[in-house]
């Protein structure tokens, strides 16, 4: 199904032009960024979804019209319903077991050790000054 999207620093609205009506839905995220409800423009909610912290869909109501208004679910990613799974942008995420289909693309940087090790969990924080990155600093868990 073809969709438009309005978007800011998230998705706000999307249309679909096969609806006869072509009103926008609006999205309301919670602060994990992942859509627990679609409103229409009187603000009336016309689909909640509520999530495990895996992104498996633990309620909708609406049914299956609330799983197919929009694909933009957990996280705000898009869930593929044929593969049941979320597309990252760049894997698919198996919210059934909590894992990833395949590796990582980005196999780490030769010049950089620590971006090798396949055990390193690190965290990145950009701390920003006078509109420029000045440092990029990591930690492990």
């Amino acid at each position: 199904m073809l969709k438009s999207y309005a978007i800011g620093d998230d998705v706000l609205s999307q249309s679909s032009p096969s609806s006869l009506s072509l009103q926008p839905s609006y999205f309301l995220y919670d602060g994990h960024g992942s859509t627990r409800q679609l409103t229409d423009a009187s603000g009336a909610v016309t689909a909640q979804y509520t999530y495990d912290s895996y992104g498996v869909m633990l309620g909708e109501t609406a049914g299956a019209q609330a799983r197919q208004a929009t694909d933009l679910l957990y996280s705000g990613e898009r869930f593929d319903p044929a593969l049941q799974q979320y597309y990252l942008r760049a894997r698919h995420y198996n919210q059934a077991n909590g894992q990833f289909a395949s590796l990582d693309p980005y196999s780490g940087n030769p010049h950089d050790p620590q971006s090798l090790q396949v055990l390193h969990w690190p965290v990145a924080r950009a701390l920003e000054t006078r509109g420029r990155l000045s440092q990029l600093v990591c930690w492990q868990r």
